[in-house]
């Protein structure tokens, strides 16, 4: 099973294109805290790259960078390529499906229809409740 959901914030501007037959994309980062193990030990930050083909990669065009984000349904993707020097180059990106942004979104229509209207406290409260 290759599923991924987190919560983060939007760390890089999202890079918006199309491909060659036409397909929406979006390129952009989330910055997540990872959990500390121990009370005193300092937040460190992660930052993973993602990917929203279509309908979704049309939705991120509204999110700004330092907006807050839900990715309530991903998989963890491998992306490999051969550089200048022709050795091989691999990453790890997660392919966002759907997501959440609860502040840019909020009170729009097409939020309210897609599920989307929750405030940030309400989709943080429908995480930790969907999760041990």
């Amino acid at each position: 099973m290759n599923k991924w959901t987190g919560f983060g914030w939007v760390a890089q501007a999202p890079d918006h294109g199309q491909t060659k037959t036409g397909t929406q994309y979006c390129n952009f980062a989330i910055g997540v805290h990872e959990t500390r193990r121990k009370k005193n030990d300092k937040t460190k930050s992660l930052f993973l790259d993602c990917v929203a083909y279509g309908d979704t990669a049309e939705w991120l065009k509204s999110v700004g960078q330092g907006s807050q984000i839900v990715i309530e349904d991903g998989e963890v993707q491998e992306q490999s390529w051969k550089d200048n020097q022709d050795r091989w180059q691999k990453k790890i990106r997660i392919l966002v499906h759907k997501f959440i942004a609860p502040e840019a979104f909020k009170g729009s229509k097409k939020n309210r229809e897609a599920g989307q209207d929750l405030t940030m406290e309400q989709a943080q409260e429908q995480m930790s409740t969907s999760f041990p």
